[in-house]
C-alpha cells in the first residue's frame, strides 16, 4: 500500500511538470474465466504503440457478483494478471513499474437487466497516464481541417461523425481527438460563438425513435446524452469556457437514412453569437 502511495504522489508531480492525458481501456472476459480474447485488447495495444512516453500503467480486474468472495477476489487477480504479463511483453511503460490489482466483485444495482451488468462487470479497467506533447499553433494549422469559420449563424449544425465512441460506452476511440482537438483550436479561434453539442445514437430496426442507447459505464439508458457530456467536459479540460458550452441528447428523434454509422453522430450547433469577444490563448 506504501507503494503504491507513494507512486501516486510521484505522479502527482510528474503531472505538475508536463502535459499528460489519462485513458482508461477496457477489456472483457467470459464468465469464470481470465483468458484474454476480447476484441478490445487488440484497440489497447494499437492505442500504447503509437504513444510517444507512457508514464504510468494501472490495471484493475473485477467480476459479476456469482460465487463466494474469496474466489472472486482470486479471479480479478487473475484477470489483472494476465492483461499485466500481456502487456509486459511489449516493455510499453519503462518510467515507472505496471501495477496490477484484483478489486474482487461488483454487486448489481436494481432495476437494471442483470444479464447487460454481469458482462459489463466480467472485465479489467487499465488506465493508461502518458504524456503529450506540446504542438506550435503553426503546427496544429497544418494539421487540422477547417470545420468552424467566421461566418456561421445562428442555428448552424456542424456535424462530427469523426468523433467516435467504444461500443455502448462514452469514451472516445483513439482515433476521435484530432476532431476534438480541431473543435477546441476553432472555438478558441472564434470566442463569440456559444455552442450547443448534441448527441444522436442509431436505433436501426426500432419503432420509438423516443428511446436511447445503454450506456455500459453508467447503466444508463442515455447514452446520446453521456457521449454529448464527455464532449462537453473535453472541451472544459481543454478550456474553452463552461458558459459558451452546453449539451443535450437526441436519443434516435433524428436519423440520417444513411446509415447506422451515421446515426450515431455528435453535432455542434450555433446557439448564440456575442461579437467582440478577443481570441483566446492558449
Amino acid at each position: 500500500m506504501f507503494f503504491k502511495i507513494l507512486l501516486i504522489g510521484i505522479l502527482g508531480v510528474y503531472t505538475n511538470t508536463y502535459a499528460q492525458e489519462e485513458r482508461i481501456f477496457q477489456v472483457f472476459f467470459d464468465t469464470d474465466s481470465f483468458n484474454l480474447k476480447a476484441k478490445e485488447w487488440v484497440e489497447l495495444v494499437q492505442f500504447l504503440k503509437t504513444r510517444d512516453t507512457i508514464c504510468a500503467i494501472e490495471i484493475k480486474g473485477y467480476c459479476d457478483d456469482r460465487a463466494s468472495q474469496l474466489y472472486n477476489k482470486k479471479l480479478s487477480e487473475n484477470r489483472a494478471r494476465k492483461v499485466y504479463e500481456q502487456i509486459s511483453k511489449y516493455n510499453f511503460c519503462t518510467e515507472y513499474p505496471v501495477l496490477f490489482f484484483g478489486e474482487g466483485k461488483i454487486s448489481l444495482v436494481k432495476d437494471i437487466d442483470s444479464t447487460k451488468q454481469r458482462n459489463y462487470n466480467r472485465r479489467v479497467d487499465v488506465k493508461v497516464i502518458y504524456k503529450i506533447k506540446k504542438t506550435k499553433e503553426n503546427s496544429i494549422k497544418k494539421s487540422i481541417r477547417t470545420i468552424i469559420t467566421d461566418t456561421q449563424k445562428i442555428g448552424d449544425k456542424i456535424t462530427f461523425n469523426e468523433i467516435l465512441f467504444f461500443g455502448r460506452m462514452h469514451r472516445f476511440r483513439p482515433h476521435s481527438f484530432a476532431s476534438l482537438d480541431s473543435l477546441t483550436y476553432y472555438l478558441k479561434k472564434y470566442p463569440k460563438y456559444v455552442i450547443k453539442i448534441n448527441g444522436h445514437v442509431c436505433l436501426m430496426g426500432i419503432k420509438d425513435r423516443n428511446q436511447d442507447g445503454y450506456d455500459k459505464q453508467t447503466r444508463t439508458f442515455n447514452l446520446s446524452e453521456t457521449r454529448a457530456k464527455a464532449v462537453y467536459e473535453y472541451l472544459i479540460d481543454k478550456g474553452i469556457d463552461s458558459t459558451r458550452l452546453g449539451y443535450e441528447g437526441k436519443k434516435g428523434l433524428f436519423p440520417t437514412g444513411i446509415s447506422c454509422g451515421h446515426d450515431r453522430r455528435v453535432e455542434v450547433e450555433i446557439v448564440n453569437i456575442i461579437e467582440g469577444k478577443k481570441e483566446e490563448q492558449d
